[in-house]
């Protein structure tokens, strides 16, 4: 990491994240998002598609995978 930067460990992580393109549904301190799974961004935040198309980029929170 030190060497290459985040960039590579952010790639790495994603082939081997089993969560993208799947129907979750995330609790924040805030407020509850339920969408798709579509990416993580370079600052790290879980991106999500809304139900309603928009899209969400989330920092905290549990995630669940629905069925």
């Amino acid at each position: 990491y030190t060497k290459k930067g985040f960039t590579p460990l952010l790639a790495e992580w994603k082939k081997l994240c089993g969560i993208f393109d799947r129907n979750i549904k995330v609790i924040t301190q805030k407020r509850m998002y339920y969408g798709k799974a579509i990416d993580v961004d370079d600052e790290c935040r879980l991106v999500i598609k809304l139900k309603d198309g928009s899209i969400k980029r989330i920092s905290e929170g549990d995630v669940i995978v629905l069925k």
